[in-house]
């Protein structure tokens, strides 16, 4: 017999060694958060979600084991998504990532079920014009190039290679070896990202021993091969004493720096502990300007595995990751330096999230002005197995931001759209400006102190953009464009 699934709410009593007033208690259904399990028959289940992404319209996509979920911008579940705001996969699939496929659309990678990359709609139906993609391989990540070209980073007992499909879900033969490009057992690889060059930047670790793991980047041509202009023929590796992370991020700025996150340990003693930055120049070496010499340690919690990075306009960054049971964020300014005016003391960290010897995890984030929403989960249930809540917790800047909350939905009307040379506006906001960026998320068009409530596109090319809109009060509004 069919068991109804019931969404529920789940109360723990926290550990309340956070600075919780900056919690926005406008947000979710318990003033600040929800926790989301599934309830079947009296019997909990685990909600894994894993990775998620922000939709043009400030919903939040997320995905997990056997599970694709939709948040409205205040934290609840929309229910406009097949129903229930959730839709379960089968046959059972580990969701694991999800990234803009730069066509509207979104790739998802489901790495239990043997390397399935497939992609889908904001809606969370499969786009019938995409030809899944299915090896028994792992895949480590996944980058789009600008014409859509799909770039996999792979990995079969450390072994690891990129293959390359075509935005229709095929594999590119014509590139490397009928689709693939070997790069070896040396370097452990963990993020790929791909440049507007199609120059491929690669970041991950070197494990010379289970004591000693570097810190590598590596770049390669559009063709795949080692570019050995960039470190040392090709890779650079951070030469101190270390104990790196199996937690990478990157990020490539447009005159072919990097400036890369990872976790572990630099030296011995106090504050060598927590998360890693450092910043290369173009040719692969430390950009000494950057932080402490180039690189360096902040203490965050624990380890400090950064989840994920998001640069912003002023090219600082939000970095976030799990600690002790816990969810955090950073941020850092364009020098490397704590933004000490961002949370507490630069910092925002969320009670820990259960009991001791209760995993909790943070994997994503996502921004609404100014402020942050983490996506996580955490243990409820020890034995016989381990069981999950999913979990949402919405956090302002700081308490200057905490008077300024973000507006969201239908509070701009947006005509005509899709158009071909204006767009106008109503609102009863008081709009600021206003930033248009293309679906690679590249500003094409910025207006400040608007006169007018009209958007002149005639210059744009055909295609879906993003609007953020911006009031005097520092609240911010997303919708998506199309012009013909």
């Amino acid at each position: 017999m069919n068991k109804l699934l019931l969404f529920l709410v789940f109360l723990l009593p926290f550990r309340f060694l956070a600075q919780e007033n900056l919690l926005d208690t406008s947000f979710g259904t318990n003033n600040g958060y929800t926790e989301f399990s599934l309830n079947s028959g009296g019997k909990v289940s685990s909600v894994t979600l894993f990775d998620s992404t922000k939709l043009p319209n400030g919903n939040i996509l997320a995905v997990g084991i056997g599970l694709i979920a939709r948040f409205t911008p205040n934290g609840f579940l929309d229910t406009t998504f097949h129903g229930t705001g959730y839709k379960k996969i089968t046959p059972l699939g580990n969701y694991n990532q999800i990234k803009s496929a730069n066509d509207g659309n979104y790739l998802i990678i489901d790495g239990a079920s043997g390397g399935k990359i497939e992609k889908i709609d904001e809606d969370g139906n499969y786009v019938s014009s995409f030809n899944t993609f299915n090896q028994t391989l792992s895949y480590v990540d996944i980058d789009v190039d600008l014409a859509g070209n799909i770039y996999l980073l792979k990995a079969v007992n450390f072994s690891y290679g990129i293959i390359r499909l075509l935005p229709n879900g095929i594999l590119d033969t014509t590139y490397g070896t009928n689709g693939e490009i070997n790069l070896g057992t040396t370097y452990r690889y963990s993020k790929i990202i791909i440049n507007d060059l199609n120059e491929i930047f690669l970041g991950g670790r070197q494990q010379i021993s289970t004591t000693n793991r570097r810190i590598v980047v590596s770049k390669l041509n559009s063709s795949g091969v080692l570019d050995t202009n960039f470190g040392s023929g090709g890779h650079f590796t951070y030469q101190g004493g270390q104990y790196v992370g199996d937690y990478t991020h990157i990020d490539v700025l447009s005159n072919g720096s990097v400036v890369g996150f990872s976790s572990g340990s630099l030296c011995n003693g106090a504050n060598c502990f927590g998360l890693i930055l450092y910043k290369l120049t173009h040719n692969g070496t430390l950009d000494t300007s950057f932080f402490n010499g180039g690189i360096g340690v902040i203490p965050v919690q624990s380890s400090s595995n950064p989840s994920k990075i998001q640069r912003l306009s002023d090219d600082s960054y939000i970095v976030s990751g799990t600690g002790i049971r816990t969810m955090y964020a950073v941020k850092i300014d364009k020098f490397g330096i704590l933004d000490n005016s961002f949370g507490t003391n630069g910092k925002i960290i969320t009670p820990e999230l259960s009991p001791v010897g209760y995993p909790a995890y943070n994997n994503s984030f996502e921004l609404y002005g100014k402020s942050i929403v983490f996506l996580g989960m955490y243990s409820i249930v020890g034995n016989p197995q381990t069981v999950y809540s999913s979990i949402l917790r919405k956090y302002f800047f700081s308490n200057d931001s905490a008077s300024k909350p973000t507006f969201t939905g239908a509070k701009i009307k947006l005509f005509p759209n899709p158009a071909k040379d204006y767009i106008h506006f109503e609102t009863d906001k008081d709009i600021k400006g206003f930033i248009v960026y293309d679906i690679l998320g590249k500003v094409v068009l910025a207006e400040e102190n608007s006169k007018t409530k009209t958007i002149n596109i005639q210059k744009l090319k055909e295609g879906i953009y993003f609007i953020s809109f911006f009031t005097n009060d520092g609240e911010e509004a997303n919708y998506k464009i199309i012009k013909e």
